[in-house]
């Protein structure tokens, strides 16, 4: 079973993306929903406690995300520190995902495969590319969060633009664009190549 991660910056539409793949009978592990169960493991969440202190507790002494993501996203060494403490969960809990899919390829679903490091665990990469200036009218529309919040993400994500020209498939998903043919070309030839097993070099999308 091939393994591949899927990626793009906030608001590119890799969740789009990934439910047409899902139609195509290709099982999608969404990282980001994932990962919120891991603070429900009690080992992660005491050592979130510790390293964050009381400031991310609630109310309710559970962990107040939304503060949480406020103080990561503001400082990107405490962002290394929580996600040195998730991610081995995370990584865990993909690979016992993984052994219960049957299909001929997997998509790994995350934003940030190349900010922390992840190519190394897949096969192949795909990367949804949008323009900027689509992107924050879509993250716009669909949340509450400022302009100056939109850009910050945005800032933080930019390495993933760094490294399409090292990435076999590329989905184009601007305005005009029809993402569904690219799809389709990219799901062709990885189920090909598995039958042949062989590889050849394409760029889909742009």
């Amino acid at each position: 079973m091939k393994t591949i991660g899927i990626t793009g910056i906030i608001g590119s539409g890799k969740s789009t993306v990934c439910h047409i793949f899902e139609h195509l009978g290709i099982p999608v592990y969404y990282s980001d929903g994932h990962a919120k169960q891991a603070y429900l493991n009690p080992q992660v969440l005491e050592r979130v406690q510790q390293v964050f202190g009381t400031a991310v507790a609630g109310a309710d002494g559970r962990l107040d995300m939304a503060r949480l993501a406020d103080i990561v996203f503001a400082d990107k060494q405490k962002l290394q520190q929580l996600n040195s403490i998730v991610h081995p969960w995370v990584k865990e809990d993909f690979l016992a995902w993984k052994q219960r899919q049957n299909a001929p390829y997997i998509l790994f679903e995350s934003a940030i495969i190349f900010e922390c490091g992840f190519e190394d665990w897949f096969d192949e990469i795909i990367v949804v590319n949008t323009p900027e200036k689509e992107i924050v009218e879509r993250v716009k529309a669909r949340s509450h969060i400022s302009q100056a919040e939109i850009q910050r993400r945005l800032d933080n994500q930019q390495i993933i633009r760094r490294h399409i020209p090292e990435v076999r498939f590329v989905i184009d998903n601007a305005e005009q664009t029809m993402v569904l043919p690219q799809i389709l070309a990219i799901d062709k030839i990885i189920r090909d190549e598995l039958r042949n097993h062989r590889t050849s070099y394409i760029h889909i999308g742009i």
